[in-house]
């Protein structure tokens, strides 16, 4: 994308400067005046940058409100949907609360967070059972 741009503002530089160099200015006077008139290439670089966020906020929101209309417009439509989506996020809560239980460790202990591990580590030693 960076690229991109540069490529096309050193082509816009260019273009001004051929049409400068055409109407009788010298080709290093054509391009001083260009980039003059341009202005800094970062500065336009940040100007593209932000008319693409503001475009693409803008075509957001128009495909929100053309889903609205619609949804409007087809209230069986919407119904089914609207239900299709309720079944399927109480399908996936209650699956998750399933599986979170039965994978739960907690042994009916009061404060699981507050178990330790204690190992015993014999070097050296051999040790007899029993």
């Amino acid at each position: 994308m960076e690229r991109e741009m540069d490529a096309e503002l050193r082509f816009h530089i260019a273009a001004f400067a051929e049409d400068l160099v055409g109407s009788g200015v010298s080709r290093e006077e054509a391009l001083r005046r260009a980039r003059i008139e341009f202005g800094g290439v970062e500065r336009a670089k940040e100007e593209c940058r932000d008319a693409l966020a503001l475009r693409l906020v803008d075509h957001v929101a128009r495909d929100l409100r053309f889903g609205v209309r619609l949804l409007i417009k087809n209230p069986g439509f919407t119904a089914v949907a609207v239900i299709a989506l309720a079944l399927g996020i109480g399908a996936d809560t209650a699956m998750y609360s399933i599986v979170k239980g039965a994978l739960s460790w907690d042994f009916g202990l009061d404060h699981p967070d507050r178990v330790v591990i204690v190992n015993s580590v014999n070097t050296g030693r051999s040790q007899e059972w029993g």
